[in-house]
């Protein structure tokens, strides 16, 4: 049986995201704790309070190594364009300039059409640095980090050098902020 201490730092440090995420100081430390509280309590073998947990997760001393993701998501650029609708047809228009993006779904086209007045969707674009071209995982990292800061995108899109976040403009600054927050403030 395993201290609470023990157990959560073998939980964080066998989890590359929650490990770079506190190494990083870019943690939601009450929502770490939620997600690994039965983890926790299935090693130590009883009931722990949730503030326990935070608590300990911030007393936790980042590691200033640098993980990749991160390293190439600090020289990153973050955008932001709102009023898109999402719209289908068997066919698509080439000639219409503010159809952004395509894709093939069953027997239909689905595309994303931009400077729409009853557009209630919010395109965010992280264009990553050319050196991250062939760079693995780091579109999942975004989206983990997302998840953990409980925040719901609809559509993720992953284009050679640009992640493409697609969600509701009710919700487009939570994501603006919580993106700013892991591009410009991290620690690592």
């Amino acid at each position: 049986m395993k201290g609470v201490s023990s157990a959560t730092d073998l939980i964080i440090e066998n989890n590359p995201m929650y490990s770079l995420m506190v190494k990083s100081g870019i943690v939601n430390y009450t929502s770490l704790a939620r997600k690994i509280k039965k983890q926790v309590e299935s090693m130590t073998g009883k009931e722990v309070k949730l503030n326990t947990l935070v608590k300990y997760i911030t007393s936790i001393t980042p590691n200033l190594q640098e993980d990749y993701q991160i390293n190439y998501l600090k020289r990153s650029n973050l955008n932001v364009e709102f009023r898109f609708s999402e719209r289908e047809g068997n066919t698509v228009d080439p000639s219409n300039n503010d159809i952004f993006l395509v894709y093939k779904a069953a027997d239909r086209f689905r595309y994303l059409v931009r400077n729409d007045p009853d557009g209630k969707l919010a395109c965010i674009r992280i264009t990553l640095p050319e050196d991250a071209k062939k760079a693995p995982g780091i579109t999942l990292f975004v989206v983990e980090y997302l998840m953990m800061q409980q925040i719901s995108i609809e559509k993720i899109y992953r284009f050679d050098l640009e992640i493409i976040l697609v969600c509701g403009i009710d919700v487009a600054n939570q994501v603006i902020s919580s993106l700013s927050d892991l591009l410009f403030k991290s620690n690592a």
